[in-house]
């Protein structure tokens, strides 16, 4: 209309941050415009977590991230930033986008965990779940008395190696 245009404008990354005139011919809009500073941060990591003992490629997102190459990626423990866990295989898949295989130790604390990318980080995105070892079954699940009986016993999340100290106690209900 004669009092309405409509503009497309592309703001270049490298345009200063802050206040700019809007012109339209000789007219001029002063301070009508601002250019808001674009920050680097980690938006997300997916999954956001994970069992002890387990391995998974995980995607972290960014933006305003320029990542490009192979970036240095890891979890950092909360309760202790010493213990990390280290992203491998690391690939960018865009500028704002990238995956890493991580591998979470069985002894890793389990708890909130951040995620690191070069100098980016984002706190408490990813969970460590404690997996507790435990026996489900045992075949057969009976012998009469007197009787001799070769078992056996089924686990989860178990790393049984070598010869584990193996017995039967009674069982009395309180």
């Amino acid at each position: 209309s004669p009092t309405v245009l409509n503009a497309q404008f592309t703001i270049p990354g490298s345009a200063s941050p802050g206040l700019w005139d809007v012109n339209v011919n000789t007219l001029v809009l002063s301070s009508g415009f601002t250019v808001v500073e674009a920050i680097p941060a980690i938006l997300s990591m997916s999954p956001s977590s994970a069992n002890q003992g387990t391995s998974f490629t995980g995607t972290v997102t960014g933006q305003y991230t320029s990542w490009s190459g192979t970036p240095s990626v890891y979890l950092s423990y909360s309760g202790n930033p010493d213990e990390i866990i280290t992203g491998t295989n690391v690939v960018v898949t865009n500028s704002t986008h990238l995956n890493a295989d991580f591998a979470i130790p069985s002894d890793a604390s389990p708890g909130n965990y951040t995620v690191h990318v070069d100098a980016l980080q984002l706190t408490d995105v990813f969970t460590v779940i404690e997996v507790v070892p435990g026996i489900t079954f045992m075949e057969p699940n009976f012998a009469h008395q007197g009787d001799s009986v070769n078992g056996t016993i089924h686990g989860q999340n178990t790393s049984w190696t070598g010869t584990p100290s193996v017995s039967l106690s009674y069982f009395s209900n309180p």
